[in-house]
């Protein structure tokens, strides 16, 4: 039986070899997930800074804001259902 800390995560002490760990684009990926998850418990400010903070994210092209501005408008829509 494999135990957790208490966030659910494995400690270390269970029998037989630790699974791979994802590559940097899974893991972003499965951050991109969970906040959008959570999207419709997170405050306006905190949404904003969000989507500001993606925009400026280095190394990466920007939306082109009709992009972010469709992708907020979804998550809107997604918000009122």
């Amino acid at each position: 039986m494999m135990v957790g800390d208490e966030y659910g995560a494995p400690d270390g002490t269970g029998d037989g070899p630790e699974p791979p760990r994802p590559n940097d684009e899974q893991v972003l990926q499965y951050l991109g997930s969970a906040v959008l998850l959570c999207w419709n418990e997170l405050s306006f400010q905190c949404q904003t800074r969000i989507l500001a903070q993606a925009n400026d994210v280095i190394g990466l092209k920007p939306l082109p804001g009709g992009a972010r501005n469709e992708i907020v408008k979804l998550l809107l829509r997604h918000a009122k259902a």
